[in-house]
């Protein structure tokens, strides 16, 4: 019915960067805080939805699903695993079309258009534009360039300004370079 009953919480959870093995329990661990926070037991669970990292392919989708079935000891058709960016998406909005982002160590996103169609596109992402550092780096460049008058103006700019707690352009480009020569 959308209310939270419980919460578990480990850390990453990437097959790819810290293997598989440790991935699943670590996914396995915030379950079963979750599990026991919410004062049930797994036989009162009757299908898992798991949104993870690192369900881009088809052959992850089910290396994956394998081992959290294994890992938690539930059934495989009560078990179904995706992307966790498609998660964040349905979570966040239940209109017909929509896009999320997800930007930490990596970067991810979900477009959904119409009922039947989502797409995850983080492999399709450059390496350069991987991660919550690069993603702003290139908004504050946006910006740059915008004032600069390299592109049209962008409605980045009010919104960078204020998280900087900078009035203009100039300050906030001042300060940035201000905070690179104190850490060098």
């Amino acid at each position: 019915q959308g209310e939270l009953l419980s919460f578990g919480s480990a850390g990453g959870a990437s097959h790819f960067a810290s293997g598989l093995e440790s991935a699943i329990k670590t996914i396995c661990d915030a379950s079963w805080q979750a599990i026991h926070g919410a004062g049930i037991t797994l036989a009162d669970i009757t299908h898992i939805t798991a949104g993870l990292t690192g369900v881009d392919w088809p052959h992850e989708e089910k290396m994956l699903h394998d081992a959290l079935s294994l890992g938690l000891g539930v059934q495989q058709e009560n078990l179904t695993v995706i992307n966790d960016s498609l998660i964040a998406l349905r979570a966040g909005s239940s209109k017909p079309s929509g896009c999320i982002l997800c930007a930490g160590s990596g970067l991810n996103c979900a477009v959904r258009h119409g009922p039947d169609r989502e797409y995850v596109f983080g492999y399709y992402v450059q390496d350069r534009d991987q991660g919550g550092m690069a993603l702003g780096k290139r908004t504050l460049q946006a910006v740059f360039d915008a004032h600069c008058g390299l592109f049209e103006p962008t409605a980045l700019t009010p919104m960078v300004l204020s998280h900087m707690g900078c009035n203009t352009v100039d300050e906030m480009l001042f300060a940035k370079y201000l905070q690179s020569s104190i850490q060098a």
